[in-house]
């Protein structure tokens, strides 16, 4: 077992703008990292052709685009990103948002 203290990791830019992440774990078969989305901040629609991406809302506001639905989730909210569905997240709202975003390869 690996005990990481999230608040001794720094933030590091991602590709997009407004996007930063602290990653949790990366392995082969997947990845788990913090991520701080800036007010107005969006992450464009996209899709994965062999992994399922989920978000876990930690803090704040986001709005999680999963094919042609939006929903608006809070603390606690939980999302799935199925294979070959295009999907985006948005930060709307005055303040960061913070989540946890992870990936992990389907086997066939």
């Amino acid at each position: 077992m690996v005990e990481i203290n999230i608040d001794d990791l720094e933030w590091k830019a991602m590709p997009v703008k407004g996007f930063e992440g602290k990653p949790l774990m990366n392995h082969k078969n997947g990845s788990m990292k913090i991520v701080k989305i800036q007010p107005g901040s969006e992450f464009p629609l996209h899709q994965h052709p062999d992994k399922t991406e989920f978000a876990y809302v930690l803090d704040g506001l986001l709005e999680a685009t999963i094919g042609d639905t939006t929903y608006t989730g809070k603390s606690g909210s939980f999302y799935q990103f199925p294979i070959g569905v295009n999907h985006g997240l948005k930060n709307s709202s005055n303040s960061d948002t913070i989540v946890i975003i992870g990936a992990f390869i389907d086997e066939k």
